[in-house]
């Protein structure tokens, strides 16, 4: 029987897989992925956010390169705040005028609830660096959330 060689990046050679090898690793690594096999995937619908307590604000930090500040949407609900990114949609041109194309941002939203200690009107948004910073003040007088429980 004849095995076929395939090339990977032009390093060495590795036989070809066979059709029915393909469709079971489809399979397996479809049901691994759903099922779960202790390592969990990073959603394509978040960002890595910082979130730290001062004495007088909650600060929050997004990681997002690449973006504009016009392009994020901060916005206050009620008593949830909404952060999010919703790319544009490139027409058919602009995309063929790349030899290669392999980073993109998606995506994302972050929603977060406000107590009443924070002043939901004193929000604010900046962007420097790649990185989005929001700073929730507290309002005055307000008593913070947190204290610590001792263990009986």
């Amino acid at each position: 029987m004849n095995t076929q060689i395939k090339r990977i990046n032009g390093n060495g050679a590795a036989p070809a897989p066979s059709f029915s090898g393909l469709v079971d690793r489809f399979f397996q690594d479809t049901l691994t992925n759903f099922l779960g096999d202790g390592v969990q995937p990073v959603s394509r619908s978040r960002v890595p956010v910082n979130v730290r307590e001062t004495e007088k604000s909650i600060e929050m930090e997004f990681v997002a390169p690449g973006l504009r500040k016009e392009d994020f949407k901060v916005k206050v609900n009620r008593d949830v705040l909404h952060v999010s990114y919703e790319p544009e949609v490139e027409s058919q041109a602009q995309e063929q005028s790349w030899l290669r194309r392999e980073f993109q941002v998606n995506p994302f939203s972050h929603s977060f609830r406000l107590d009443e200690v924070f002043d939901a009107q004193a929000i604010q948004a900046r962007y420097v660096d790649g990185i989005l910073h929001i700073s929730i003040p507290g309002k005055e007088g307000a008593q913070p959330l947190h204290r610590l429980v001792e263990v009986n």
